[in-house]
């Protein structure tokens, strides 16, 4: 980090919204709210290199508070080592009774009472370990009816239909009006459309699923959402995870906290479980099937 921007890292700035006008300025005794609880900006510009980037290509300092005020809180993306939105939740059920799957409550939560209630948001759980379904955040509205130019769009990972996953398409439960189906023996992710027993692919493609069949067969269903998660030197993105189980759809692995791809590999298996794909199919899923969408593993 260069010079220009650690002095900006040093620089955190309070958001207030009067009238629909965001007002911003930096965070004092004054300031209406003290994100800085929640909010670090070297953090979050460290862990978010999309937030990053945005930030120097529009050299607006303003900018990533304000970008997780309004999305970041609804993704539930972390911007301070002592605040896990996930932790929080999972720690707490009286407050995954009041506020379910709407991310942002929890973080204000813990501003306007959580702290002088002596709880904690440390820890290091994660969406897969979060108990309902998470509302998608309104940046990344999750679409009911997707786009034909979005349907029809080919996949560089493009894989073919095989006659056991049509067949499991079928039968498979589901709460939306598309299923997933992974075939762990041919790792391909078939995603499908239409009523029970009518069902027709939308697209086929590759995906690397758990070595020795780590992941897990049988019925699951959409969940709870993310941007990117990462450990010790790799980032995945667009992160959505099926419920009933700890594992996730993800992309496949970048260098951590950049764009550049670090095991890229897909048809085999290579992870401990979860369901890596090219990262525009991770992204895909992420945006456009609801919580709720069956997901057969076989």
């Amino acid at each position: 980090m260069n010079a220009a921007w650690k002095r900006l890292a040093a620089i955190i700035c309070a958001a207030v919204f009067v009238g629909g006008v965001l007002f911003s300025f930096p965070v004092t005794a004054e300031a209406k709210t003290d994100y800085s609880p929640i909010f670090n900006i070297d953090w979050y510009l460290y862990y978010n290199p999309d937030v990053l980037a945005e930030t120097r290509a529009t050299g607006d300092i303003n900018f990533p508070l304000h970008h997780f005020l309004e999305y970041g809180m609804k993704e539930g993306r972390r911007a301070t080592q002592d605040f896990n939105v996930y932790s929080y939740a999972a720690r707490y059920p009286d407050l995954v009774a009041a506020f379910g799957g709407k991310l942002e409550l929890y973080y204000y939560h813990y501003l306007e009472h959580g702290m002088a209630e002596g709880r904690s948001g440390a820890g290091e759980e994660t969406v897969a370990d979060f108990p309902v379904a998470v509302v998608p955040a309104s940046e990344y509205q999750i679409q009911a009816n997707i786009p034909q130019a979005v349907l029809t769009w080919q996949s560089p990972a493009a894989a073919k239909e095989t006659k056991t996953m049509r067949r499991v398409a079928q039968q498979a439960a589901s709460k939306s009006d598309y299923c997933l189906i992974v075939d762990r023996t041919l790792n391909r992710v078939g995603i499908y459309r239409g009523n029970t027993g009518a069902r027709e692919p939308v697209r086929v493609v590759y995906c690397a699923t758990g070595v020795n069949n780590a992941t897990p067969t049988g019925q699951y269903y959409l969940g709870g959402r993310g941007r990117s998660f990462s450990g010790d030197n790799y980032t995945c993105y667009y992160f959505t995870s099926f419920i009933g189980s700890k594992y996730l759809f993800h992309s496949v692995l970048y260098k951590k906290n950049t764009m550049e791809i670090l095991n890229g590999k897909l048809g085999k298996q290579l992870s401990h479980g979860c369901i890596r794909l090219n990262i525009d199919d991770a992204k895909w899923i992420y945006s456009y099937l609801p919580a709720g969408t069956g997901v057969v593993i076989y």
